[in-house]
Protein backbone atom coordinates (compact mmCIF):
# COMPACT_ATOMS: atom_id res chain seq x y z
CA UNK A 1 0.00 0.00 0.00
CA UNK A 2 1.43 3.39 -0.94
CA UNK A 3 2.21 5.88 1.82
CA UNK A 4 -0.51 8.25 0.66
CA UNK A 5 -3.08 5.46 0.58
CA UNK A 6 -2.05 4.33 4.04
CA UNK A 7 -2.31 7.86 5.40
CA UNK A 8 -5.83 8.23 3.99
CA UNK A 9 -7.05 5.34 6.12
CA UNK A 10 -5.66 6.51 9.45
CA UNK A 11 -8.71 8.35 10.74
CA UNK A 12 -8.72 11.17 13.29
CA UNK A 13 -10.02 9.66 16.50
CA UNK A 14 -7.79 9.45 19.63
CA UNK A 15 -5.98 6.15 19.93
CA UNK A 16 -4.00 4.13 22.43
CA UNK A 17 -0.76 2.22 22.01
CA UNK A 18 -0.48 -1.52 22.66
CA UNK A 19 0.24 -0.90 26.33
CA UNK A 20 -2.87 1.27 26.79
CA UNK A 21 -0.95 4.57 26.74
CA UNK A 22 -3.09 7.51 25.67
CA UNK A 23 -1.84 9.84 22.98
CA UNK A 24 -0.72 13.04 24.74
CA UNK A 25 -2.22 16.23 23.36
CA UNK A 26 1.21 17.86 23.40
CA UNK A 27 2.49 15.28 20.96
CA UNK A 28 1.32 17.39 18.02
CA UNK A 29 0.20 16.37 14.56
CA UNK A 30 3.34 14.38 13.77
CA UNK A 31 3.07 12.28 16.90
CA UNK A 32 -0.64 11.69 16.32
CA UNK A 33 -0.07 10.60 12.74
CA UNK A 34 2.79 8.33 13.76
CA UNK A 35 0.78 6.63 16.48
CA UNK A 36 -2.19 6.09 14.18
CA UNK A 37 0.16 4.68 11.56
CA UNK A 38 1.54 2.22 14.11
CA UNK A 39 -2.02 1.17 15.01
CA UNK A 40 -2.76 0.46 11.32
CA UNK A 41 0.50 -1.41 10.81
CA UNK A 42 0.05 -3.51 13.94
CA UNK A 43 -3.46 -4.43 12.83
CA UNK A 44 -2.05 -5.45 9.45
CA UNK A 45 0.53 -7.67 11.16
CA UNK A 46 -2.27 -9.38 13.09
CA UNK A 47 -4.38 -9.94 10.01
CA UNK A 48 -1.37 -11.44 8.22
CA UNK A 49 -0.89 -13.82 11.13
CA UNK A 50 -4.58 -14.79 11.10
CA UNK A 51 -5.20 -13.47 14.60
CA UNK A 52 -8.88 -12.79 15.17
CA UNK A 53 -10.21 -10.46 17.80
CA UNK A 54 -9.51 -6.83 18.65
CA UNK A 55 -6.57 -5.68 20.74
CA UNK A 56 -7.83 -4.56 24.12
CA UNK A 57 -6.29 -2.01 26.49
CA UNK A 58 -3.26 -3.57 28.10
CA UNK A 59 -2.34 -5.45 24.93
CA UNK A 60 -4.56 -8.52 25.32
CA UNK A 61 -6.37 -10.01 22.36
CA UNK A 62 -10.06 -10.77 22.74
CA UNK A 63 -10.88 -14.45 22.67
CA UNK A 64 -7.40 -15.69 23.57
CA UNK A 65 -5.68 -16.12 26.93
CA UNK A 66 -4.13 -12.80 27.92
CA UNK A 67 -0.88 -12.27 29.73
CA UNK A 68 -0.46 -9.63 32.37
CA UNK A 69 0.58 -6.13 31.41
CA UNK A 70 4.22 -5.27 32.11
CA UNK A 71 5.09 -3.82 35.48
CA UNK A 72 7.84 -1.28 36.23
CA UNK A 73 11.36 -2.56 36.79
CA UNK A 74 11.99 -3.67 40.38
CA UNK A 75 13.44 -1.07 42.79
CA UNK A 76 17.18 -0.81 42.42
CA UNK A 77 17.26 -2.29 38.93
CA UNK A 78 18.04 1.08 37.37
CA UNK A 79 21.04 1.43 39.67
CA UNK A 80 22.44 -1.89 38.48
CA UNK A 81 23.14 -0.60 35.01
CA UNK A 82 25.71 -2.24 32.79
CA UNK A 83 26.30 -1.12 29.24
CA UNK A 84 24.16 -3.04 26.79
CA UNK A 85 26.29 -4.90 24.24
CA UNK A 86 26.91 -3.19 20.97
CA UNK A 87 26.13 0.48 21.52
CA UNK A 88 27.75 1.52 24.80
CA UNK A 89 29.52 4.86 24.59
CA UNK A 90 28.83 5.38 20.91
CA UNK A 91 27.82 8.78 19.61
CA UNK A 92 24.28 9.20 18.24
CA UNK A 93 23.78 9.20 14.51
CA UNK A 94 24.13 12.66 12.99
CA UNK A 95 20.90 13.51 11.14
CA UNK A 96 22.86 15.91 8.95
CA UNK A 97 25.13 13.21 7.55
CA UNK A 98 23.84 11.13 4.67
CA UNK A 99 25.50 7.75 4.80
CA UNK A 100 24.92 4.96 2.33
CA UNK A 101 25.23 1.36 3.43
CA UNK A 102 24.86 0.07 -0.11
CA UNK A 103 22.07 -1.81 -1.82
CA UNK A 104 21.29 -4.28 -0.51
CA UNK A 105 22.12 -3.41 3.10
CA UNK A 106 24.26 -6.25 4.42
CA UNK A 107 23.61 -7.87 7.77
CA UNK A 108 26.85 -6.38 9.11
CA UNK A 109 25.77 -2.89 8.01
CA UNK A 110 22.35 -3.46 9.59
CA UNK A 111 23.90 -4.32 12.93
CA UNK A 112 26.28 -1.36 12.69
CA UNK A 113 23.34 1.01 12.33
CA UNK A 114 21.36 -0.69 15.10
CA UNK A 115 24.27 -0.73 17.53
CA UNK A 116 25.19 2.89 16.80
CA UNK A 117 21.65 4.17 17.29
CA UNK A 118 20.75 1.89 20.21
CA UNK A 119 17.17 1.48 21.48
CA UNK A 120 16.29 5.16 20.97
CA UNK A 121 13.67 5.81 18.27
CA UNK A 122 14.85 9.34 17.48
CA UNK A 123 18.40 8.15 16.85
CA UNK A 124 17.18 5.32 14.64
CA UNK A 125 15.01 7.80 12.76
CA UNK A 126 17.94 10.20 12.28
CA UNK A 127 20.05 7.40 10.82
CA UNK A 128 17.30 6.18 8.48
CA UNK A 129 16.39 9.65 7.28
CA UNK A 130 19.91 9.90 5.89
CA UNK A 131 19.47 6.79 3.73
CA UNK A 132 17.81 6.37 0.32
CA UNK A 133 14.50 4.54 0.11
CA UNK A 134 15.90 1.19 -1.00
CA UNK A 135 18.24 1.05 1.98
CA UNK A 136 15.47 1.97 4.43
CA UNK A 137 13.40 -0.86 2.92
CA UNK A 138 16.35 -3.24 3.27
CA UNK A 139 16.90 -2.17 6.89
CA UNK A 140 13.21 -2.73 7.64
CA UNK A 141 13.32 -6.23 6.17
CA UNK A 142 16.40 -7.20 8.17
CA UNK A 143 14.91 -5.78 11.37
CA UNK A 144 11.69 -7.73 10.95
CA UNK A 145 13.63 -10.90 10.16
CA UNK A 146 15.58 -10.57 13.42
CA UNK A 147 12.41 -9.84 15.40
CA UNK A 148 10.80 -12.96 13.89
CA UNK A 149 13.93 -14.94 14.78
CA UNK A 150 13.49 -13.91 18.43
CA UNK A 151 9.90 -15.21 18.48
CA UNK A 152 10.62 -18.02 20.92
CA UNK A 153 8.86 -19.18 24.07
CA UNK A 154 12.12 -19.06 26.03
CA UNK A 155 12.66 -15.42 25.10
CA UNK A 156 9.04 -14.66 25.99
CA UNK A 157 9.50 -16.35 29.37
CA UNK A 158 12.52 -14.15 30.05
CA UNK A 159 10.63 -11.00 29.13
CA UNK A 160 7.62 -12.17 31.12
CA UNK A 161 9.70 -12.60 34.27
CA UNK A 162 11.68 -9.40 33.79
CA UNK A 163 8.50 -7.31 33.50
CA UNK A 164 6.12 -9.19 35.74
CA UNK A 165 3.94 -10.29 32.81
CA UNK A 166 3.93 -9.77 29.06
CA UNK A 167 1.05 -9.80 26.56
CA UNK A 168 1.58 -10.92 22.97
CA UNK A 169 1.65 -7.27 21.85
CA UNK A 170 4.14 -6.40 24.57
CA UNK A 171 6.25 -9.39 23.56
CA UNK A 172 6.48 -7.97 20.05
CA UNK A 173 7.61 -4.62 21.45
CA UNK A 174 10.09 -6.43 23.69
CA UNK A 175 11.59 -8.21 20.68
CA UNK A 176 12.06 -4.92 18.84
CA UNK A 177 13.82 -3.59 21.95
CA UNK A 178 15.98 -6.72 22.20
CA UNK A 179 17.14 -6.49 18.58
CA UNK A 180 18.13 -2.87 19.18
CA UNK A 181 20.45 -4.05 21.96
CA UNK A 182 22.73 -5.36 19.24
CA UNK A 183 23.85 -8.61 17.66
CA UNK A 184 25.74 -9.95 20.70
CA UNK A 185 22.75 -9.40 22.97
CA UNK A 186 20.31 -11.08 20.58
CA UNK A 187 22.57 -14.09 20.06
CA UNK A 188 23.16 -14.43 23.81
CA UNK A 189 19.47 -14.29 24.78
CA UNK A 190 18.45 -16.67 21.99
CA UNK A 191 21.10 -19.15 23.12
CA UNK A 192 20.24 -18.74 26.80
CA UNK A 193 17.21 -16.60 27.72
CA UNK A 194 18.53 -16.10 31.25
CA UNK A 195 21.28 -13.96 29.66
CA UNK A 196 18.69 -11.16 29.62
CA UNK A 197 19.71 -10.60 33.24
CA UNK A 198 23.05 -9.28 32.00
CA UNK A 199 21.50 -6.46 29.94
CA UNK A 200 20.62 -3.03 31.22
CA UNK A 201 17.30 -1.32 30.63
CA UNK A 202 15.25 1.61 31.83
CA UNK A 203 11.54 2.24 32.13
CA UNK A 204 11.84 4.94 29.46
CA UNK A 205 13.34 2.49 26.96
CA UNK A 206 10.40 0.16 27.37
CA UNK A 207 7.91 3.01 27.13
CA UNK A 208 9.28 3.68 23.63
CA UNK A 209 9.93 0.07 22.62
CA UNK A 210 6.81 -0.01 20.43
CA UNK A 211 8.10 2.98 18.46
CA UNK A 212 11.24 1.09 17.41
CA UNK A 213 9.18 -1.28 15.30
CA UNK A 214 7.67 1.41 13.11
CA UNK A 215 10.40 4.00 12.55
CA UNK A 216 11.28 2.67 9.08
CA UNK A 217 7.60 2.54 8.08
CA UNK A 218 7.10 6.12 9.22
CA UNK A 219 10.21 7.36 7.37
CA UNK A 220 9.02 5.72 4.15
CA UNK A 221 5.43 6.88 4.55
CA UNK A 222 6.55 10.48 5.19
CA UNK A 223 8.34 10.34 1.82
CA UNK A 224 5.26 8.98 0.08
CA UNK A 225 7.09 5.71 -0.53
CA UNK A 226 5.27 2.39 -0.54
CA UNK A 227 5.86 0.21 2.54
CA UNK A 228 6.41 -3.22 0.99
CA UNK A 229 5.03 -6.52 2.21
CA UNK A 230 7.82 -8.93 3.09
CA UNK A 231 5.94 -12.08 4.05
CA UNK A 232 7.31 -12.01 7.62
CA UNK A 233 4.74 -12.83 10.30
CA UNK A 234 5.59 -11.09 13.56
CA UNK A 235 2.72 -12.83 15.39
CA UNK A 236 3.44 -16.39 14.29
CA UNK A 237 3.41 -19.13 16.91
CA UNK A 238 6.65 -18.95 18.92
CA UNK A 239 9.21 -21.70 18.57
CA UNK A 240 10.06 -23.97 21.48
CA UNK A 241 7.90 -25.06 24.38
CA UNK A 242 5.34 -22.79 26.03
CA UNK A 243 6.24 -21.82 29.58
CA UNK A 244 3.89 -22.30 32.57
CA UNK A 245 3.26 -18.66 33.41
CA UNK A 246 1.89 -19.31 36.92
CA UNK A 247 4.62 -21.77 37.96
CA UNK A 248 7.03 -19.78 40.12
CA UNK A 249 9.27 -22.79 40.66
CA UNK A 250 9.70 -23.20 36.89
CA UNK A 251 10.93 -19.62 36.51
CA UNK A 252 13.29 -19.93 39.47
CA UNK A 253 14.77 -23.11 38.00
CA UNK A 254 15.04 -22.09 34.34
CA UNK A 255 15.85 -18.38 34.73
CA UNK A 256 17.79 -18.17 38.02
CA UNK A 257 19.65 -14.92 37.30
CA UNK A 258 16.52 -13.14 36.11
CA UNK A 259 14.61 -14.57 39.05
CA UNK A 260 17.17 -13.09 41.44
CA UNK A 261 17.27 -9.74 39.64
CA UNK A 262 13.50 -9.33 39.37
CA UNK A 263 12.68 -10.59 42.83
CA UNK A 264 10.37 -13.26 41.43
CA UNK A 265 6.86 -12.95 40.06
Amino acid sequence: MAGAQLADGLGAEPVRGAGGRELAAAGGARAAGGLRLRRVLRAAHRRAAGLAGPVLDGGHRAGLPGRAAPRPAPPGAAADQRAAPGHAGRAPADPGVRRSYGDPVTEDAFWELVETAGPTPDRVRAALEGLPDDEVVAFRALLRAQVARANDWGVWAAGYLAHGGMSDDSFLDFRFWLVHQGRAAVDAVLAEPDALAGLSWTDEEFEHAEDLGYVADEVLTARGTSVPADGVSLFADPTGEEFPEEDRAWFAEHLPRLWARSGGL
